[in-house]
């Protein structure tokens, strides 16, 4: 149960995240934005920013809705995103 407790706060994550960068991309600004990481086997920010996500622990790609999705197992697994922002643990 925790674990796909996990997962949807990761898909929500992830949904939050595409439906920005699809905004900045019709020309809307979004203020805040730090970084589009849509976990497509990989942890690389989509928009070009110099964030070097890094993931912790032993975080597995799974099936998503579009695409691929990060599985994070609630225990070790998180996101760093850097000594700017600190690990994102989802």
């Amino acid at each position: 149960m925790l674990e796909k407790k996990f997962l949807i706060s990761l898909l929500y994550l992830a949904v939050v995240l595409s439906l920005s960068v699809t905004g900045a991309v019709e020309g809307k600004t979004l203020e805040g934005l730090v970084a589009h990481l849509r976990f497509e086997g990989n942890a690389n920010d989509e928009l070009g920013n110099v964030i070097t996500a890094t993931l912790v622990g032993a975080p597995t790609f799974e099936a998503g809705v579009d695409g691929q999705a990060l599985f994070l197992d609630g225990q070790t697994d998180f996101v760093d995103l850097g000594p700017e922002f600190g690990p994102a643990v989802i």
